[in-house]
């Protein structure tokens, strides 16, 4: 978790706004920002400046998504192995306090 709340803070530090895709669609974002994965590095720095700018940009933002959504499940996971850990100490303590009542053996049916 600390590995990928690291990554977002990276991201963050671009200071890249939400909205700089705003007029395009969500789908021309998504190619900009896969032709950027895909493309090495000696082939983003042939492009001219404002494509390279583009390409990263949009790389950057869908990065931060992606990083966001890997916190938040990470979170759902921790979350919910506190909540298995709280119900199965609970269910032990109402055992062994079946157990306690007036020192007799549980019969079991």
């Amino acid at each position: 978790m600390l590995a990928e709340a690291a990554k977002l803070k990276k991201l963050r530090e671009l200071a890249l706004p939400l909205d700089l895709f705003g007029d395009a669609t969500a789908k021309a974002v998504k190619r900009y920002a896969s032709r950027a994965a895909t493309e090495s590095l000696r082939q983003l720095k042939m492009h001219p400046l404002a494509i390279r700018y583009t390409l990263m940009s949009a790389y950057c933002l869908r990065r931060m998504a992606e990083v966001s959504d890997n916190l938040v499940e990470l979170l759902i996971d921790i979350i919910h192995g506190i909540g298995a850990k709280a119900e199965r100490k609970v269910a032990k303590e109402l055992v062994a306090e079946y157990k306690k009542v007036d020192r007799k053996p549980v019969v079991m049916r």
